[in-house]
């Protein structure tokens, strides 16, 4: 669960925010589309090192579910601005917290969210048990 803090935290970092609620409202529908978009996505990851770091992390952490996991971050996006009182500093530091207390922040989101990380969270886990375990048997047949 850390880990998907920490991913929603650096997907947090890909855009910055306007000052008016209806160029925050636009800004909040570009970031979405942004990390939903793999074309577009693809077009800041290769522009920006540290869009690249992080999809990086997400790729290695989420594998085929990446997407999957963009989606839910681009849901979780507008909630976590709106527990923050639409204020893209004080997402970061509550993400940084959030990431100290994990079940703090599940407890945080509606259950429709809770409910698809943790969907999110069994199908990864269940691939990485399985690479884990092929590689376990790679090991075994090996040895002579």
């Amino acid at each position: 669960m850390h880990k998907y803090t920490l991913a929603f935290a650096l997907l947090v970092s890909l855009s910055s925010f306007a000052k008016t609620s209806v160029e925050q409202t636009a800004a909040m529908k570009d970031v979405q589309n942004t990390i939903t978009d793999p074309a577009k996505r693809k077009e800041i990851i290769s522009a920006d090192p540290k869009a690249k770091s992080v999809d990086d992390m997400v790729s290695k952490l989420a594998g085929e579910n990446s997407g999957e996991l963009y989606a839910l971050s681009a849901d979780i996006l507008p909630i976590l601005m709106e527990m923050n009182q639409d204020n893209p500093e004080k997402a970061l530091e509550s993400l940084t917290s959030y990431s100290k207390d994990p079940a703090s922040f599940m407890s945080s989101l509606p259950p429709n969210i809770r409910e698809r990380i943790e969907k999110l969270s069994k199908k990864i886990e269940g691939k990485v048990e399985g690479r884990v375990t092929d590689k376990a048997a790679k090991k075994i047949q090996k040895t002579p």
